[in-house]
């Protein structure tokens, strides 16, 4: 194999790592979002949906800020209703996988600072 098809195997190792992270990232970040207030925000004031990579998490991250907006206290309950009534609960996995990140968030956190020193 020669130098150059080995540099791109190691691009290529590299961008799926970073994506998997961005990934990880983004889950750990709206787990916070639905589990901790304190998170919350801050993570509001700092982060845009725009930020996110995945449109599933923009989607929700969005529902998020538009239930703040109008003063609505929100739990997983209804946020699932009010992605539901978007008509995005299943292009976002379901009420299954909201509740899925709040349970992980802490988990991808901790792994996700792990796995940097395997690069």
């Amino acid at each position: 194999m020669h130098g150059e098809d080995k540099m791109a195997i190691g691009k290529e190792k590299l961008a799926k790592w970073m994506l998997s992270q961005h990934i990880n990232a983004e889950q750990v970040l709206l787990g916070l979002i639905l589990d901790d207030k304190k998170a919350r925000k801050k993570i509001i004031k700092a982060v845009s949906p725009d930020n996110l990579y995945s449109d599933n998490y923009k989607k929700i991250f969005k529902t998020v800020l538009g239930l703040l907006m109008k003063n609505q206290s929100y739990d997983l309950k209804s946020l699932t209703n009010e992605l539901k009534d978007q008509g995005n609960l299943e292009s976002v996995r379901g009420m299954v996988h909201l509740s899925e990140l709040i349970k992980i968030a802490p988990h991808l956190q901790r792994s996700t600072l792990s796995n940097v020193s395997e690069l």
